[in-house]
């Protein structure tokens, strides 16, 4: 299976990240994992994947606090599309204005895909 586009998953959640890989795999996805903003960084230094889908309790500049991991990885990856995932509601109700899409977990991984080809074109 041809791979449809590189993805970088962030989240403190080991097991999630795992799930959500697998399941993104399935769908075409080659998926990167991270568990810390230090180590994103790195993979996208390295890989400069197509989109990031980071948790938001791990953005503690988003919004406007002046340490966004969205314009973190816009510095090392510009081309990189960032969706903001959380358990928190308030994500939605106000989206960080670096997220090109929001989701709320629990995901589905189908919907996850599709807002990720939304978002990568």
């Amino acid at each position: 299976m041809r791979l449809e586009r590189t993805i970088l998953c962030v989240d403190d959640y080991p097991m999630l990240l795992k799930t959500l890989a697998l399941a993104l795999e399935g769908l075409g996805f080659g998926v990167l994992q991270a568990t810390n903003v230090g180590e994103a960084l790195r993979l996208c230094r390295e890989h400069r994947p197509d989109a990031v889908l980071l948790e938001y309790s791990l953005c503690p500049g988003c919004p406007g606090a002046g340490d966004c991991v969205a314009e973190q990885v816009s510095v090392v990856s510009p081309k990189t599309k960032i969706l903001v995932w959380s358990t928190d509601d308030r994500v939605i109700r106000r989206p960080p204005p670096c997220a090109a899409a929001t989701l709320i977990k629990p995901v589905d991984p189908v919907e996850v895909a599709n807002r990720l080809r939304a978002a990568i074109g």
